[in-house]
């Protein structure tokens, strides 16, 4: 196995997951302090809800770690053990990410609404329709299997009943 070619391949698939990391990483840093923020504002803030949330967002880069392995997995089994002629540049951390920093972003909205701050509709409005493309387009990606993946137990963003300083 040549690892000059797989250094090759996978040096596109390092810059996106590099820039996909750290967008991530800047939507969490913006929703919890938002978020602690609001939560001061309103005088709900606990340091043990704080505690939680830090771990909730260690969760999300785990994942997103998770998903970046996964895409170098099949890098490498298509370049080095399948030897398949493709230009691969990442499946699951793209979609990872993109998945998380909607729902940073969607937190953030609610979190300015908790501040009385003022957010324009449309932008509610174009935020909920992205978040259902890509909801959409990502379901239909990766197919469903009867796999042994514990049940998501989360409320989706329920952007309808937002409501708005119009």
């Amino acid at each position: 196995m040549d690892l000059t070619i797989l250094a090759e391949a996978f040096k596109p698939l390092a810059k996106l997951l590099l820039i996909l990391a750290a967008l991530v990483f800047i939507m969490i840093c913006l929703d919890y302090l938002t978020g602690s923020i609001a939560a001061r504002k309103n005088g709900t803030w606990s340091s043990k809800i704080a505690r939680e949330g830090i771990w909730h967002k260690v969760g999300i880069m785990i994942a997103l770690m998770l998903s970046v392995l996964l895409d170098v997995v099949v890098l490498v089994a298509s370049r080095s053990v399948l030897n398949l002629p493709i230009a691969f540049y990442g499946l699951f951390a793209p979609l990872v990410a993109l998945c998380y920093t909607l729902t940073e972003f969607g937190s953030i909205l609610e979190n300015l609404h908790k501040m009385d701050v003022y957010v324009p509709s449309f932008l509610m409005r174009g935020f909920a329709s992205i978040k259902n493309v890509v909801d959409s387009h990502a379901e239909a990606t990766i197919p469903h299997t009867e796999a042994a993946i514990p049940s998501q137990q989360h409320e989706p963003l329920d952007t309808e009943n937002i409501k708005l300083n119009e």
